[in-house]
């Protein structure tokens, strides 16, 4: 087939000593790197390989002095190889951004492809910053994006890449926003509405298949009930605010007694008044947050008329409930990874 070739703007060097040509296009376009050996090969034992055969200039065309090496990459995949290699802090250094998946599938690709080990390494680590392992990892990205909303990693993309690339660490945590996440607000209008909307997470939803639909369907179940245990766990349905050890001041001064057991009635009265909203989050649309329920009792009992033991002790119950809720999502997401391999 006739193909014409044009030099990539950028990474089309002087001082390149290989041509890698691109697969030409549908209009029978294809493009030219003219990049260096000695980072190819320090970066693939594929192309370290290649360049050690004996005469390996003479097994390829020549190009202005320079071995041509035709590959079977698109030039958008190449493009995002080369920007790996020759300006790594532009793909691997933004933290909570909705196309880094996007982004860094075509690097993925042709990391694995060409046995680029520390390039995989690299858009892995890039990817999973942003997706925490554990309940402390979630608390604390959880405290930074929340201001910065709008910068909000997008979970339909981070769960695409972590199953086409075998990445499960991620899944917990990508799954779980999915599951709360409203099935209304697709990404591409998520400039539609103005600024009034810009706290709504935007999914590409079109990414998930039949099998991520499936996770996402049996962990808003879950989280449904979940919820439903948290409401009457701390607002008193279950005739105890809350159960357990917090029901007794630990102060040895009586007086304070009744002053904390009516602190902690207010901060919960005050609590469900302000941030549970039951009818939104059972709402079809949009999925149950247990964990971000919490994290707002927790954020406000701070402020609880209680004496320091009991504010501490209502802080770690209510971390101790978020991670074991967290370890219960994790579990559901390992079950569905081990039926689906």
């Amino acid at each position: 087939m006739e193909y014409t070739v044009t030099p990539h703007h950028k990474f089309h060097f002087n001082h390149g000593d290989v041509a890698i040509h691109s697969a030409p296009d549908s209009e029978g376009k294809a493009t030219a790197y003219r990049v260096n050996k000695a980072v190819l090969a320090l970066n693939s034992t594929v192309f370290a390989d290649m360049f050690t055969l004996p005469d390996a200039d003479g097994l390829h065309e020549m190009d202005d002095g320079v071995p041509v090496v035709v590959v079977t990459d698109s030039e958008e995949e190449l493009s995002a190889l080369m920007q790996a290699l020759y300006e790594p802090h532009t793909l691997f250094s933004c933290r909570f951004d909705p196309e880094t998946p996007i982004r860094l599938t075509p690097v993925m690709k042709l990391a694995n492809k060409y046995e680029m080990d520390t390039i995989r390494e690299r858009a892995v680590e890039a990817v999973c910053r942003d997706w925490p392992e554990t309940f402390e990892q979630w608390a604390r990205i959880n405290a930074e994006i929340h201001s910065l909303i709008d910068r909000t990693p997008e979970a339909a993309a981070a769960v695409r890449f972590a199953r086409d690339f075998n990445i499960p660490s991620i899944l917990p945590a990508a799954y779980y926003a999915l599951a709360h996440s409203d099935r209304n607000w697709h990404w591409d209008s998520r400039n539609v509405f103005g600024n009034q909307w810009r706290y709504v997470r935007y999914t590409r939803w079109e990414l998930l298949d039949a099998i991520d639909y499936k996770v996402v369907l049996c962990l808003r179940s879950m989280l449904v009930g979940k919820l439903s245990n948290v409401v009457s766990q701390y607002t008193g349905e279950t005739n105890s605010i809350p159960v357990g050890p917090l029901t007794v001041c630990p102060s040895t001064h009586s007086e304070s007694h009744a002053t904390c057991a009516t602190g902690l009635a207010e901060i919960l009265q005050r609590w469900k008044e302000n941030e549970l909203d039951l009818g939104s989050m059972l709402a079809e649309a949009e999925g149950p947050n247990p964990l971000g329920l919490l994290d707002q009792l927790h954020r406000m009992h701070t402020t609880a008329e209680m004496c320091g033991g009991c504010k501490t002790r209502l802080g770690r119950h209510i971390t101790m409930y978020q991670i074991a809720l967290w370890e219960q999502v994790v579990l559901m997401t390992e079950t569905f990874q081990e039926e689906v391999q």
